[in-house]
């Protein structure tokens, strides 16, 4: 059952980041008439909906629209950025639209903005945050912070509590506000080591990843479309789900096979096979 969709509406970022993959498809900006598609497509199999796979989301013209459209069409919005357009966006990021913000506060290693003027932005947000808003501050690269976000981390721990969660590596700072810590991990790629062909992801099963071009992959990991499904603008998603490859993808986790090469050469697909193992 598909829980969640990852829409990428942009591919474009203002950042190079060397935690991200580089993008190396044509920029694209999705259209109005393109995204609207899109939901129709989607409505039938979820409400949840992710504007982010590769590129930053801010960037688009027409975020705005987007996340009107969004609304209107009670879709639940997911949004992750990098975070250093917030400054022009902080009346936007309280859209009734968004369920979750997420900002990626490793990303600040990587930009030349000023450190206090962004954690007066990021202080501004927390306390302009809707009631209902989820707001996720994430260091991916805890185990090596740089000065910039190191330095972020202690401001936020001398500003704030840091309540432990259930979650490992996760802290509440205020209500639905959480500062949530990880490594970073390994992208998939055709080049790195087999790990398995036997395991389990939730990859095509509960999410699925719709690039900017149109294409259909398994999960936001896959930013080339490397597992190409089909491309909604020129196939239903009813049928591009009906497809053989999808299908096979499926079935194979259901019988804890790992069918698709890129997949075998993922590390990221390991943590949903712990899961697994822990609920057996």
């Amino acid at each position: 059952m598909i829980k969640r969709i990852y829409i990428e509406i942009t591919n474009v970022c203002n950042l190079s980041c060397a935690f991200c993959k580089k993008n190396h498809r044509n920029a694209h900006f999705l259209t109005l008439k393109e995204f609207k598609h899109i939901l129709n497509q989607m409505k039938p199999y979820t409400s949840y909906i992710y504007l982010h796979v590769q590129g930053e989301p801010l960037m688009h013209p027409q975020l705005k629209e987007f996340l009107d459209l969004a609304y209107n069409m009670q879709f639940y919005v997911h949004l992750t950025t990098n975070g250093t357009l917030l400054h022009k966006h902080l009346m936007l990021m309280q859209h009734p639209s968004i369920r979750k913000l997420a900002i990626s506060l490793q990303a600040m290693d990587y930009s030349s903005i000023g450190l206090e003027d962004y954690f007066k932005t990021l202080t501004s947000l927390i306390k302009q945050k809707p009631s209902n808003q989820y707001l996720e501050l994430r260091f991916w690269n805890y185990n090596q912070l740089q000065k910039q976000s190191s330095y972020l981390y202690q401001k936020l721990q001398h500003h704030f509590f840091f309540q432990p969660t259930k979650k490992p590596n996760s802290f509440q700072i205020q209500d639905k506000v959480y500062v949530h810590l990880d490594s970073i991990w390994q992208w998939p790629s055709m080049l790195n080591e087999d790990q398995s062909h036997i395991g389990y992801c939730l990859g095509a099963k509960e999410m699925l990843a719709i690039l900017s071009n149109g294409q259909v992959t398994a999960c936001c990991m896959d930013e080339s479309g490397q597992i190409n499904f089909g491309n909604i603008f020129q196939q239903s998603i009813k049928d591009i789900l009906a497809s053989k490859r999808y299908l096979d993808m499926v079935n194979g986790f259901n019988k804890h096979q790992v069918v698709e090469s890129l997949c075998q050469k993922c590390t990221y697909r390991l943590r949903f096979d712990t899961k697994k193992a822990m609920k057996s």
